[in-house]
């Protein structure tokens, strides 16, 4: 496992899914490390890049995930592969896009679900 992510001050993963989220989430993102932290899992033997930085004062990781919560890079199991190599996280964020709140909610509003529910499951195509 690599030191950066047994650091005891880093407790937030931010996980995004399409490269506005990502770039949004990493303009935020202050004194990160130029070389991220590559988690390798041998299950799937998929890999993960965490950018480790300051939020504020807080230390937060980011990762970009697959769309969805299935497959080898799928929020579901990247938020598996978090919580056994970061071992203080304590708080999670999925950020992006609300796609089920369309003509709800304004440009930088912020929503909290009530209930968590997989996307590819609910997906309605028209």
């Amino acid at each position: 496992m690599d030191q950066i992510l047994e650091d005891r001050k880093l407790q937030v993963l931010i996980q995004t899914v399409n490269n506005n989220e990502f770039y949004a989430a990493m303009l935020q993102l202050e004194n990160y490390r130029a070389s991220e932290c590559i988690v390798h899992d041998p299950i799937c033997g998929s890999h993960s890049y965490y950018y480790i930085g300051h939020w504020g004062k807080v230390k937060v990781a980011i990762v970009q995930t697959g769309m969805g919560n299935n497959g080898a890079y799928g929020s579901w199991y990247e938020t598996k592969k978090a919580m056994h190599f970061i071992p203080n996280l304590r708080y999670i964020f999925a950020v992006g896009v609300c796609g089920g709140m369309k003509g709800k909610v304004a440009l930088g509003d912020v929503v909290v679900s009530k209930v968590i529910a997989g996307y590819t499951d609910l997906k309605i195509t028209d």
